[in-house]
This record gives C-alpha cells, sequence and structure tokens, in this order.
C-alpha cells in the first residue's frame, strides 16, 4: 500500500467519524430540546445559549419562548376575576365583532381629519371688484388695504356670512381680514 492509499484510507475514517459524532450531537441536542421544553419558561429562557443545542434546536427554543412571552394572561393583568377582566376577555373573545368596529372607528376618525384638514385649508381666488379690508396684523393692530379688482386673494373659510381672508406677512405672520358677502 502505498502513501497515497494510506491518506485515502485516513481520510474515510475521519470522515466516518465525523459523521457519527455529528450523529451523536443531533441525538444529545434532540434529548436536550426535549427536556428543555417541557420546563418552565423561565428556564427555557435562561437555557437559550446552552452549548448543548444544536442551532436548529437554539431556533426551536427561542421560538418557544417568544410564544410563551406572547401569552398574555388577561386575568392578571386586570386585577383577576374583576368586572375589567371578563369585559376584556369578552372583547378578545369576540374578536370578529370587534374589528369591524375598530375599523368603522377607524375610518370615521380619518374622515372627520379630512373634513376638518378641507375646511381649514386655503384657496386661491381673484377679487372681482375693488376690496377695501381692514387687516388684523399678527401684532394685534389694524390696517387698511385696498385689493385691486384682478388680484389675487386668498380666501380660508366662511362664516355667519363673512369670508376670512389671509395673507403672510414674512418675519411677521399671518394677517386676516374678514369680507362680507356683499363686498
Amino acid at each position: 500500500m502505498n502513501a497515497k492509499d494510506k491518506l485515502g484510507t485516513c481520510f474515510a475514517q475521519a470522515e466516518k467519524r465525523v459523521q457519527s459524532i455529528e450523529v451523536q450531537i443531533k441525538e444529545q441536542s434532540n434529548r436536550r430540546i426535549e427536556s428543555l421544553l417541557a420546563t418552565s419558561a423561565s428556564e427555557q429562557f435562561s437555557a437559550l445559549d446552552d452549548p448543548d443545542l444544536a442551532p436548529k434546536d437554539r431556533i426551536r427554543l427561542r421560538r418557544a419562548v417568544a410564544a410563551d412571552l406572547r401569552r398574555v394572561d388577561l386575568a392578571a393583568i386586570a386585577g383577576g376575576s374583576s368586572r375589567i377582566a371578563r369585559r376584556v376577555r369578552r372583547i378578545f373573545q369576540h374578536r370578529h365583532r370587534a374589528a369591524p368596529t375598530v375599523i368603522l372607528v377607524f375610518v370615521a376618525s380619518a374622515f372627520g381629519l379630512v373634513a376638518e384638514s378641507y375646511a381649514n385649508s386655503a384657496q386661491f381666488v381673484v377679487a372681482n371688484q375693488e376690496l377695501v379690508l381692514d387687516w388684523r396684523l399678527p401684532s394685534g393692530s389694524t390696517t387698511q388695504s385696498i385689493v385691486q379688482a384682478g388680484q389675487g386673494l386668498t380666501v380660508l373659510k366662511k362664516f355667519n356670512g363673512r369670508i376670512l381672508a389671509r395673507t403672510w406677512i414674512p418675519g411677521r405672520g399671518y394677517a386676516t381680514a374678514a369680507i362680507s358677502s356683499g363686498n
């Protein structure tokens, strides 16, 4: 037998030993994970980095711990068997009924926000006649100016038959003026 054949034989024997050790590691990991899954969540948590576990079994243990953490004891949160706990339990037991209600509240709230933001949105209009406006400045004082026919004006909203116009004064803020509908 030459050196090449001896080396090939050694490699084959080493490969068989590695495979048998891998099988032993898997069996030991399986026994360890089964014993850990039968223990409490705190013991499982403390064994998350157990060196006896194979990577796949470590992932399995992490998922088991995560599932235990997701379980919430509603009675413990709401104070035992109080009225609140029963009510909370009832809501979660009937999620199929609660979901449409939550969606309806969300949609109604969103609609209300959109309607309110639209009502407070400014629109740009062109004056069809000359207007004399009393502007209330951000400082609280008033000043008078003339808006020529054909000049643009930012209109905020109508209230009590009046229209609220506004303009931005750089460095000071918005000035507002009320325009009666008769103008």
